[in-house]
């Protein structure tokens, strides 16, 4: 299981590797958020787009990735962690 701050910098690495266009207007950038979350409905939420007063930003929750993917090995929670980011990046784009 990767620790958070090695979880941040695999996400800087993910982020790192795609190309400068997809960031753009996305003025807030990419962080990882050491809490879990969930939504209204309980379901644990893995990252949350934002477009409001404070811009546009990604954030990612390691806690909730913990909680769903805590015993996965570190290959597959880079995975996981990727494809999260390649989700929210869509909603961004979009």
């Amino acid at each position: 299981m990767l620790s958070f701050e090695e979880a941040g910098y695999v996400l800087d690495d993910l982020v790192e590797a795609l190309p400068d266009e997809i960031f753009k207007n996305l003025n807030g950038g990419v962080s990882l958020i050491e809490d879990s979350v969930k939504s209204e409905s309980g379901r644990i939420t893995l990252g949350t787009y934002f477009s409001d007063h404070m811009g546009r930003y990604i954030e990612l929750y390691y806690g909730s990735f913990v909680e769903l993917y805590g015993e996965m090995d570190d290959e597959t929670f880079i995975r996981r962690l990727r494809s999260t980011l390649h989700h929210e990046l869509t909603h961004h784009i979009e």
